[in-house]
């Protein structure tokens, strides 16, 4: 998983105001926050008498969200908690122009939209995170203000408006999922994006895998036809509607890309002289239904499916090196993305060396694990390679953008048992702020890793 804490580290570094420590409450916990997405719900215009409220407010968001597919197949992907910031007063401001005195500086009329609710005082939202809760994947703000409101952006926001559960998935659908409005919104929101396109081929549109399921179709805005959307009735365009497959499509790729189902493994440390077999094990986080499927490759030859665990004995093995891989790729109905099984493809591999008595094993366990910080980024990713195995070899690195087209050139990395964190310079001038996607190509699979371009 991608966690904020080294971009926070970066931001707090020219923060001078003294942190604050809050109270944290756990609204959800599924597991160890290092193998789960950590939604965060944080407070403005709520009163310290108000707190209370603020916690029933966020239950109330979080279970509509998690009753909505895609989320509620996953469900247990995710840990949420809660920030409890108190404000001197109540509510949103009216106009950026004249702000209150509510923590986060929450304000309508944004941008000239009434509608588009934003906190302002980023600098706040960013110690508030580092100080008390610095691993958080995803930023939820709720406003106490009944009148409606919300936005997307790296911080997510909703009012406490009677639609707030619906505008919480929304806008997320916008800061989780990277979705485009399938209303119009006006010109200058028009981009090419997942669910959003000026491409009207059935055979180059991007989402024509889906066309014909469900009612997916190409249908133009009437108020720019030259604009398309992929549905008329996605969550994206009306409140209280399901997400259309193309965004459902979006949502959970973004959740297997900032997951990993392996959630253990045995055995995990060179095994003592074996008699007979040893038993080898995943253990893994599944969807629900579990959609999760294995495999079991001995020297690249398949010898299970099915299983978690297998009971490998030393008649199976060759003299000297063999190799133990069990993959595991989600074959969820929600991607149809054709690069899914090399992009979401996890694997444990054991290195085996068979001694010469016949009887014993050196076990050398492998997780090849990539990230990147921080993220959010500006010029510089900090890109970390990390392999059980000896590196060897060459990563190829560039950035792409939601459609899958370069925007940095390539970038040949060549591994070294002396280092695995690798620099790579952002091309920032040209880039405009928004998700991303940063390509490593090793030599076994692909990875694609969500990194955020800030402003």
């Amino acid at each position: 998983m991608n966690k904020l804490l080294a971009a926070l580290a970066l931001i707090m570094g020219t923060i001078t105001l003294q942190g604050q420590k809050f109270e944290v409450d756990t609204l959800s916990m599924t597991g160890p926050t290092d193998q789960r997405i950590n939604m965060v719900f944080l407070s403005d215009g709520y009163r310290e008498a108000e707190l209370p409220k603020f916690i029933i407010d966020a239950h109330w968001m979080m279970d509509a969200l998690f009753a909505k597919a895609p989320y509620a197949q996953y469900r247990n992907y995710f840990n949420c908690f809660a920030i409890n910031v108190p404000s001197e007063v109540s509510g949103a401001a009216d106009d950026p122009t004249q702000l209150i005195n509510n923590y986060f500086g929450s304000t309508f009329n944004y941008n000239g939209i009434w509608r588009l609710v934003v906190p302002t005082r980023t600098d706040r939202i960013s110690r508030v995170l580092m100080e008390n809760f610095p691993v958080s994947d995803q930023v939820f703000m709720i406003v106490n203000d009944s009148r409606y409101g919300g936005s997307g952006g790296w911080i997510a926001t909703s009012t406490t408006n009677s639609a707030g559960p619906e505008i919480c998935i929304h806008e997320l659908g916008h800061s989780f999922g990277g979705l485009s409005d399938e209303y119009w919104v006006g010109p200058g929101y028009a981009r090419e994006n997942i669910n959003m396109t000026a491409e009207s081929d059935t055979a180059l549109v991007r989402w024509n895998r889906w066309l014909g399921y469900q009612a997916t179709g190409i249908y133009p805005h009437a108020e720019s036809p030259t604009w398309y959307r992929p549905h008329q009735n996605c969550e994206m365009r009306y409140l209280n509607s399901s997400f259309c497959p193309v965004c459902k499509e979006a949502i959970v790729s973004r959740i297997l890309a900032m997951t990993n189902p392996i959630l253990g493994f045995t055995p995990v440390d060179d095994m003592p002289d074996i008699v007979s077999d040893t038993l080898f094990k995943v253990s893994l986080l599944a969807p629900e239904p579990n959609t999760l499927k294995t495999w079991w490759e001995l020297n690249r030859n398949e010898i299970a499916t099915g299983t978690d665990s297998i009971r490998l004995s030393t008649n199976m093995l060759v003299p000297d090196k063999n190799i133990l891989t069990c993959f595991i790729l989600d074959t969820t109905s929600y991607i149809r993305n054709p690069t899914h099984p090399t992009i979401h493809l996890n694997k444990v591999t054991w290195n085996l060396t068979y001694i010469s008595s016949g009887i014993s094993l050196d076990v050398v366990n492998s997780q090849t694990t990539v990230s990147v910080y921080p993220n959010p980024a500006s010029e510089i990713i900090q890109l970390t390679y990390q392999s059980g195995q000896p590196l060897q070899g060459e990563l190829k690195v560039y950035l792409v953008d939601l459609s899958g087209k370069p925007v940095s050139r390539n970038f040949s990395i060549r591994l070294s048992d002396a280092g695995n964190e690798y620099q790579i310079p952002l091309p920032r001038h040209q880039l405009a702020a928004g998700l991303y996607y940063l390509i490593v190509q090793a030599a076994d699979h692909q990875y694609r890793l969500p990194v955020v371009i800030g402003t």
